[in-house]
């Protein structure tokens, strides 16, 4: 029995999957990219692909604290973050990236409102990322985010 059929319509199914979770474990082509899966692993509550998005020498602004590792980071609020991604919608109001030879920066506004069934939060927030490129991609090397509550139509 030729089985050659079966292992080649298996391999169809795997390789995509294979691919996309090697094109994680690389870096982002774009800084946009980066951003965007930073973001999307937050919200899948996925911290290893976030993790993977950081440049080594991370810095994170956040209402008035620094995070100077991705470790530290990591270890800090990273959690926090997951846990707030999952239970807010984040709707992008506008994003501008410039890029720079190997430096790059994305600005982003917000509007990060709660899901049906969890606490009420009506935030606009305002984040700047910068961001290098290495050789294996765009890694984000510093982080600043703030917010304001603000009322909702």
């Amino acid at each position: 029995m030729n089985r050659l059929p079966a292992l080649f319509g298996l391999l169809m199914i795997l390789l995509p999957a294979w691919a996309t979770a090697q094109a994680e474990r690389e870096g982002a082509a774009t800084p946009i990219e980066a951003v965007q899966r930073f973001h999307e692993a937050l919200k899948a509550s996925d911290p290893e692909t976030a993790i993977l998005q950081l440049a080594p020498d991370l810095v994170v602004f956040e209402t008035g604290f620094a995070e100077a590792h991705p470790r530290a980071y990591a270890d800090n609020n990273l959690a926090m973050d997951l846990a707030f991604a999952v239970v807010t919608n984040r709707r992008i109001v506008e994003q501008v990236e410039r890029v720079e030879e190997k430096i790059a920066w994305v600005l982003t506004r917000s509007e990060l409102t709660s899901k049906p069934g969890t606490d009420p939060i009506a935030l606009r927030q305002t984040e700047t990322m910068i961001l290098r490129q290495y050789a294996d991609g765009w890694k984000i090397a510093h982080i600043h985010w703030s917010a304001h509550p603000f009322e909702q139509d």
